[in-house]
């Protein structure tokens, strides 16, 4: 027969290391969830090494992410700069290997024939490691 403070003392134990492996399976760092994939300003797509003219009656940026981790994700955010103005849009979620767009009103736009920064910035999740895929700046010109 096994002493009873045997017993405890093991299932304690037991307890002790399931407990913190689920713990350090639960902050496991998330290497590289989210990928920006495109941004477009009307029908136009952006690419961060050339200056891109955009149709001046541009209602929307489309900002494309790819959620490229294991889990699913909800509430992605994704901050525009556009010439100084702040513009925010939110991704309601995104199940893993699955891609999705936002889609920003552009409340306002700078002066046509002018050169503009666009700068795109999708927010990590906590724990991403690798976030040099999460942001991407553009120059253009509403025309």
């Amino acid at each position: 027969m096994i002493p009873r403070s045997s017993s405890i003392a093991h299932v304690v134990a037991v307890a002790a290391i399931l407990s913190f492996a689920q713990a350090a399976t639960a902050q496991a760092p998330a290497a590289k969830p989210f990928e920006l994939d495109s941004t477009t300003i009307g029908d136009t797509q952006l690419s961060p090494d050339t200056t891109t003219n955009v149709a001046s009656d541009a209602q929307e940026i489309d900002i494309g992410v790819t959620n490229s981790g294991d889990s699913d994700e909800t509430g992605i955010s994704v901050n525009v700069t556009l010439g100084g103005t702040s513009l925010t849009g939110t991704l309601q979620s995104l199940s893993a290997g699955q891609s999705g767009t936002v889609k920003i009103p552009l409340t306002s736009k700078p002066a046509p024939g002018t050169d503009t920064t666009v700068e795109v910035v999708v927010s990590p999740v906590p724990g991403e490691q690798l976030t040099d895929n999460n942001t991407s700046t553009y120059t253009v010109v509403f025309g």
